[in-house]
């Protein structure tokens, strides 16, 4: 899908790709329910198809994203097999984090190993944090070594995680090297919703992980079972309550053939406007961004690194080659991740405190002036990519 179609913030209908062609289907209703943000990070626990692609449509169509900053954060596995979550229960045999050069970046933080046992994601909530913040200062990952005690440990699923490494990936926990590293697991915010699963576009709804505004600053696990049942059920009530009382007529020809010349006027725009010497293909970009981003809007973040990154942002898409990709995938998904990457930027810079799963070096300290306070983005206009201008981070006071 590469857009969704508004007359006067009322839904009328989708553009898809099918067969290397762009269609257009009327529709008096949508349900977003494509996931999160994951694809966005270098590592990241998500499937590859997990982009934030419906944060995206739904802000060109006039919907609002909240909660940007709040994500959640877990060890995974840099080493084989790759992308393998970690068990933090077995932390309390944990002896050491040996990063790239050898040093022992855990030594001075032992004590917090007990409670970080106990949680999936990284909160700033509790002094388990000083775990994920060693983990994340050695840019290429930790070894973990572990005391051999590990193997009487009785629990099961403790001996359940040995043995599947052992049968599975010929890995013995106390001998063999486990390189980890913090990886994005899941979003807390998304497309603003009401509790009816309603955006601000008439006909638009959200749900599962899609949806934010569900989960605040913290979800240490367990809840997300329930954003997808719950609020899946409560998007689909609201859709057919909606659609009973719309009589919209179906797009004629005339108006399919204009909403698809739309879609593509979006690359025009980039086109005309935008001339760069060094243009760079759209799937560099794309890498560059998931780097950043892992790099600078991981568990520990700061100004100058935001600041930095929403630059090189602005660089790449300016730099983004028209010429050869104007019409594909490839440049539309280039896109989609500047706009998406910016605003979750602007969002993180936004709220200077340290809450929940969002940790700020240059803030590190809760406060209070931010409790009631949530952060939303929008796109100004509706193109395909929004400059430094067009995306503007706005704060609003919430019961």
């Amino acid at each position: 899908m590469f857009q969704l179609l508004t007359e006067n913030r009322q839904i009328t209908g989708v553009v898809v790709a099918r067969s290397g062609r762009l269609h257009a289907i009327s529709a008096k209703a949508v349900i977003l329910a494509g996931g999160g943000l994951g694809g966005l990070y270098q590592h990241n626990i998500n499937s590859s198809d997990i982009t934030g692609s419906t944060h995206f449509l739904a802000a060109k169509a006039g919907a609002a994203l909240i909660n940007l900053e709040f994500n959640q954060f877990i060890p995974g596995f840099l080493s084989h097999p790759y992308k393998t979550v970690f068990r933090e229960g077995t932390l309390r045999y944990c002896t050491g984090l040996i990063d790239s050069d050898g040093r022992d970046v855990l030594k001075n933080h032992q004590h917090c190993l007990d409670i970080r046992e106990t949680h999936g994601p990284f909160t700033s909530s509790y002094d388990s944090k000083y775990f994920d913040f060693a983990l994340t200062a050695a840019k290429g990952g930790c070894t973990i070594r572990y005391s051999p005690d590990i193997t009487n440990d009785a629990r099961q699923y403790v001996q359940d995680y040995m043995s599947w490494l052992r049968t599975e990936h010929q890995i013995d926990i106390t001998k063999d090297n486990i390189v980890i590293a913090p990886f994005y697991h899941a979003a807390n915010g998304g497309i603003a919703v009401n509790h009816q699963c309603e955006t601000q576009v008439a006909g638009l709804f959200a749900c599962g992980e899609a949806a934010g505004g569900i989960h605040g600053a913290n979800r240490l696990g367990g809840m997300a079972t329930g954003s997808c049942l719950v609020f899946g059920h409560l998007a689909a009530l609201s859709a057919c309550r909606h659609v009973v009382h719309i009589s919209q007529p179906l797009l004629s020809h005339a108006q399919i053939r204009e909403e698809i010349k739309s879609t593509y006027t979006c690359c025009d725009v980039w086109t005309n406007h935008h001339v760069c010497a060094s243009p760079l293909l759209p799937d560099s970009i794309i890498d560059e961004i998931r780097r950043l981003m892992w790099m600078h809007g991981n568990v520990s973040r700061k100004e100058d690194d935001l600041l930095n990154s929403i630059r090189e942002i602005d660089s790449m898409a300016i730099a983004l080659n028209r010429n050869d990709y104007p019409h594909t995938d490839d440049f539309f998904r280039a896109i989609q991740f500047v706009d998406l990457s910016r605003a979750m930027l602007i969002a993180m810079l936004n709220r200077r405190e340290s809450r929940g799963s969002h940790y700020r070096e240059d803030y590190p300290a809760l406060d209070t002036s931010f409790s009631s306070r949530r952060i939303m983005v929008e796109m100004a206009e509706k193109l395909c990519c929004s400059t430094i201008h067009r995306t503007a981070a706005t704060h609003s006071n919430t019961n």
